[in-house]
């Protein structure tokens, strides 16, 4: 065997390293965009509309909203859009989107009407604009949403008495 240096095997290997791997590595393993599923708020990743991985959304957020998406027409059995990649902010709007349906799940647990009014904004939101524009109307009622110590999520107490919640439940035709 032909004995090799160590330092030319060691530029061999920084380069392997540093230039040729991440590129391999990107070519076959990114995603060029994502996607996201009106009824469960699943995530799925696609280089060139071929799926290279998918993330359901954790439970029991998941199963909330495909309960309620039976009382829906807005919460499909469809995937749409919600991210290209390379993103263009550093907003990431496919993780967005899916806490956004995170929110309306706890939404439901709180009140069922206005979780499922919640849900149907954010799904009408992503399938009308790929989660790209502004945000969806119900924007404040999912800041509403909190997370307690042990990072679970949960409605505070008065939001009932809140008059933008009450105005915005009426011209929805739900009586606060």
């Amino acid at each position: 065997m032909v004995w090799i240096p160590r330092c030319i095997l060691a530029a061999l290997l920084c380069l392997l390293v540093v230039m040729i791997l991440p590129d391999l590595l990107t070519d076959r393993f990114s995603a060029t965009s994502a996607e996201i599923q009106l009824n469960t708020g699943d995530l799925r990743y696609l280089r060139d509309d071929e799926v290279v991985d998918e993330q359901r959304m954790p439970e029991p957020y998941r199963a909330t909203v495909l309960s309620a998406s039976k009382d829906s027409s807005a919460l499909k059995d469809e995937w749409h859009r919600c991210a290209r990649f390379p993103l263009p902010s550093s907003n990431r709007s496919h993780r967005m989107s899916q806490r956004y349906y995170k929110c309306a799940a706890t939404w439901i647990g709180v009140d069922r009407s206005v979780g499922l009014l919640v849900a149907e904004d954010v799904a009408r939101w992503i399938e009308t604009t790929n989660a790209e524009e502004s945000g969806p109307e119900c924007i404040f009622l999912i800041f509403w949403v909190q997370r307690d110590r042990d990072g679970e999520m949960f409605i505070p107490d008065g939001w009932k008495d809140d008059e933008f919640i009450s105005e915005y439940l009426r011209t929805h035709g739900i009586d606060g």
